[in-house]
């Protein structure tokens, strides 16, 4: 590749999109739904008690159901198969939801029931306005995205005929560069601490091992896939095969690893930039494929657990999915547990939380590991929670924590409403430009890839995933873009003659 050419993949090239379809029955229908449902959830989750206590999980969980399944059929001619405006909620519906469905649906009550966040704790007094406050929290985020109006995007790549490429050599040296850091890590670590048991990675970390090349190897090489997914072109054979042996060494890893929120990020963020670049996937396919990685979750847990798969392979496909909504729905106790505690114990953080997320973003490139970051136990919603929650102090192992409970803990029950609604603008936002550019369908493949771990966790960890990626892919274009030789000044000019002018 010469020069010019070198220089001009740099060049941001305009792509056409398609229109907003904002003014028709449906959408005008969603705004008014959610907006109205919203509300009324926000009433009965502020006034609980006065109410008496309305409903319990299993009709929270039902309502959600439904809710989600109103918004699936007002988006369906607008979204593709591999949309996350579809795949953020139904994550919610599962993280949050899960454990009344497992428990009144399934028949599957695990070892304690609604006590699956473990032994020696106590059920928590708010199970049922918890649960309130979830489907707050989705519908809220659903509302969030009818506001904005979606962008047809279901056709995929077949509206969308010019390829960008200007991120494709920064988008290899990263994919090369995360590859190499993670096998640092690797070397640092160990490779039986980093392809061990769950428990023994953790406890290596709780130990003062340094995790960071492998944590952020794994956020660097996902991004990496993501740029060169975006700037897929079906003639570069050599790096598209590079392309996909990359994501699946990846995956791989994660499993492996154990570590199955990067791999949900991962599939989150492949899934939608291929269905934007690539190849527009039949509904079909993508449900199977889901309803298969729900049933593997169980698996997976054991694996990561205990280097064996022999319960697993003995359990029938409804215990493996109950088994796995179990699981995974015990997210949903971190807002009953909050409501415990938030405010009659201790007041709302007013935003403390956010703010230490952001100067968490701060990376520390010193010899060694943060022991506590830039957060205190008082305005990290996780760690407070599992420190007044936990019979064992020094347990290595947290509870997690949730996007609407982190809302809460903020500013109580507003929060809820406004935040979600709040991130569901912004993140369809980035989902209706992602057709323009290939850095903007990056960033809303790393938007929503961060929400997809946000649905369970702290706004903390989901910044990084966005922004430090993101940085390290502009820097190293900026980088690139300085070692390319501009051509001469003459050359640029061609031979237009200088005299007479």
């Amino acid at each position: 590749m010469t020069g010019p050419q070198f220089s001009q993949s740099f060049s941001e090239r305009s792509m056409p999109a398609a229109p907003v379809r904002r003014s028709s029955l449906a959408s005008l229908a969603g705004n008014t739904f959610f907006g109205v449902a919203s509300v009324v959830f926000f009433v009965f989750g502020t006034f609980w008690n006065s109410f008496g206590g309305p409903w319990g999980p299993g009709t929270s969980a039902l309502l959600a159901s439904l809710v989600f399944a109103l918004h699936f059929l007002l988006s369906a001619r607008r979204a593709s198969a591999l949309d996350p405006v579809v795949w953020v909620p139904v994550a919610m519906l599962i993280f949050y939801f899960g454990l009344p469905v497992a428990i009144e649906l399934l028949g599957h009550s695990g070892p304690r029931g609604y006590n699956a966040m473990g032994e020696g704790l106590n059920l928590p007094r708010n199970l049922a306005r918890g649960y309130c406050l979830s489907l707050l929290t989705i519908t809220s985020f659903i509302w969030g995205i009818h506001l904005v109006g979606l962008r047809d995007l279901s056709a995929g790549p077949a509206r969308n005929p010019n390829r960008d490429n200007s991120l494709l050599p920064a988008g290899l040296v990263l994919t090369i560069g995360a590859m190499a850091m993670f096998s640092a890590g690797v070397a640092i670590m160990g490779p039986s601490v980093v392809f061990g048991r769950w428990v023994e990675y953790w406890e290596a970390k709780a130990s003062g091992a340094d995790p960071r090349l492998v944590d952020m190897g794994f956020v660097f090489w996902e991004c990496g896939i993501f740029v060169l997914i975006a700037s897929y072109d079906r003639r570069r054979k050599l790096i598209n095969a590079f392309m996909w042996c990359s994501a699946a060494l990846l995956a791989g890893i994660l499993v492996q690893n154990g570590n199955r929120s990067n791999l949900i990020q991962l599939a989150i963020g492949v899934g939608w930039c291929y269905s934007q670049r690539v190849r527009r996937i039949p509904p079909v396919p993508i449900a199977t494929a889901a309803v298969v990685a729900l049933l593997l979750v169980p698996v997976l847990k054991e694996w990561r657990d205990f280097r064996s798969v022999e319960i697993s392979t003995r359990s029938s496909p409804i215990a493996l999915a109950g088994k796995a909504l179990y699981e995974m729905g015990s997210s949903g106790l971190i807002f009953p547990y909050t409501l415990d505690y938030i405010p009659s114990q201790k007041p709302y953080a007013l935003g403390s939380s956010f703010l230490w997320a952001a100067l968490g973003l701060i990376p520390n490139v010193g010899l060694t590991p943060r022991t506590q970051g830039f957060q205190s136990g008082d305005t990290h919603p996780a760690e407070w929670l599992a420190r007044t929650l936990s019979p064992n102090p020094h347990s290595v192992v947290g509870y997690g924590y949730t996007m609407g409970a982190e809302w809460y803990f903020n500013f109580g029950t507003p929060g809820v409403l406004l935040g979600s609604a709040l991130l569901g603008f912004l993140v369809t936002r980035l989902r209706n430009s992602a057709q323009t550019s290939s850095l903007k369908l990056v960033v809303s493949a790393l938007a929503f890839a961060a929400m997809a771990g946000y649905v369970r966790n702290i706004i903390g960890y989901s910044l990084r995933f966005l922004v430090w990626p993101l940085w390290g892919l502009l820097l190293i274009r900026f980088i690139l873009s300085l070692l390319v030789r501009r051509p001469p000044a003459a050359a640029r000019l061609g031979s237009v003659p200088t005299s007479g002018i």
